[in-house]
């Protein structure tokens, strides 16, 4: 089954009752997310915590590491929590896939009214970036790809060195509908 962590940013009205992006994670145990900012997860901090607010316009740092049996979520450095390998029922002590994507929360799965990004075109010079993607303690170099899964007419990826292996960049974005 398909075994992940799923951490970074989210813009979802219905979840958190602003248009703003908010600190979000979730296990995924055999292909099935568990529960938004909950179930399973273990907080070690109040600032920042799941579900804060992420500021918009600067830069941040997501990590998620293995510590023994903990997979353990800092954002800017600071430890925030971590999901006990149990959770997995032992299905998941190590990556086999790494993913940086974004997600946006519309009630039309045809038509998604929110932005991405800034609002801009990936392809644009000015649109939100990625910046930075590396993947630590690998074995081997990394294979990086990019793509704008379900939505490319919406929402683009563009602006990146496909022979990129490490501290890769990317922009993306688009304006929704």
């Amino acid at each position: 089954g398909q075994q992940a962590i799923l951490f970074g940013w989210v813009v979802e009205k219905k979840a958190f009752g602003d248009a703003l992006p908010h600190l979000s994670l979730n296990a995924v145990r055999d292909g099935v997310p568990l529960c938004l900012n909950r179930c399973g997860f273990v907080s070690s901090t109040t600032v920042p915590r799941a579900g804060a607010r992420v500021p918009v316009g600067r830069i941040g740092t997501y990590t998620i590491k293995l510590v023994k049996t903990h997979w353990v979520l800092a954002y800017n450095t600071k430890v925030i929590g971590y999901f006990p390998t149990a959770v997995w029922h032992g299905k998941l002590h190590r990556s086999h896939l790494i993913q940086a994507f974004g997600t946006v929360a519309s009630p039309s799965a045809t038509k998604p009214r929110s932005q991405m990004g800034n609002g801009q075109f990936g392809t644009a010079p000015r649109a939100a970036k990625l910046i930075g993607l590396k993947v630590l303690g690998s074995i081997g170099t990394p294979a990086y790809s990019y793509i704008a899964a379900d939505a490319p007419n919406t929402y683009t990826v563009g602006r990146f060195n496909a022979a990129c292996t490490k501290a890769c960049t990317t922009n993306y974005g688009g304006p929704g509908f």
